[in-house]
């Protein structure tokens, strides 16, 4: 069981903020229940109010099986998130890209449902797992460039003159994800274990009728791993080989942003 007590002030002389404040007060209560040998449960909820978006609740339940040397999963949890007083009240300014972002009032809270499936086999030498994932979020906060017609309405007229782009932070309609990981880690002997992953993404987010990925996501995502260890006397010797691999990120501000890989060598 717990509590929990949050307290926010945002203060602001560029955009004439004084003192705007937001609390958020919260309990929660979990348990973890051991049903059989094999069998193990948690459920639990978090209660919150929130004075500028008043009461909401979250649950969570989760199941594990672990017949051996074999683990299987399932999770169920639903998920909220306030919008930050600098998200719904100030401005962002950068020069270096003629953008600006103002705040919106009239944001709400993020809503969530996630569910997972997971299994997974380990044993000295081996750890294989397999995940899979489904989110679901309304009322997604993301950024939205405004029209000039809409610039003007709002009154930025005078940092339109500054900036070339007006972008506010708004609650896209709807939002889904979808994804499938896979990891394997093995040690095939004189001091050499290999790993590796990959995660694959499938998302999409519908603002007024429009479809596109959601925003900063990628789909296809990887890792590789190589160790060496080995002992002359008093002397240790590790090596560590990493890999990161991804496909092309999507952003809702500048379209897509090209793949990469960066690899790493320690010693």
């Amino acid at each position: 069981v717990g509590m929990e007590y949050i307290n926010e002030q945002l203060d602001s002389e560029s955009d004439n903020i004084s003192r705007e404040s937001m609390f958020t007060a919260a309990a929660l209560v979990q348990d973890e229940l051991s049903l059989t040998d094999d069998i193990q449960a948690v459920a639990g909820v978090r209660y919150l109010y929130n004075g500028n978006f008043r009461s909401h609740a979250t649950p969570n339940v989760s199941l594990m099986y672990k017949p051996g040397n074999f683990r299987f999963r399932a999770a169920w949890a639903a998920g909220y998130r306030a919008p930050t007083l600098s998200q719904i009240y100030a401005t962002d300014q950068a020069k270096s890209t003629s953008r600006a972002t103002v705040g919106n009032p009239a944001l709400k809270p993020e809503k969530s449902r996630s569910a997972s499936l997971n299994a997974e086999f380990s044993n000295q030498r081996l750890s294989v797992s397999v995940t899979g994932m489904v989110n679901d979020v309304t009322d997604m906060i993301n950024y939205r460039v405004l029209s000039d017609a809409e610039i003007s309405a709002m009154g930025y007229d005078d940092l339109h003159a500054q900036f070339s782009t007006i972008r506010q932070r708004s609650n896209i309609d709807e939002a889904h994800r979808k994804s499938l990981s896979a990891n394997a880690n093995v040690y095939v002997g004189a001091g050499f274990t290999l790993g590796g992953g990959y995660i694959l993404t499938d998302s999409k987010a519908i603002s007024d009728g429009k479809e596109t990925p959601v925003d900063k996501s990628v789909k296809h995502s990887g890792n590789v791993n190589a160790r060496w260890d080995h002992n002359w006397g008093d002397y240790h010797l590790n090596v560590n080989l990493n890999g990161h691999i991804q496909s092309e990120r999507w952003s809702s501000t500048y379209g897509y942003a090209p793949g990469y890989s960066q690899w790493d060598l320690n010693t």
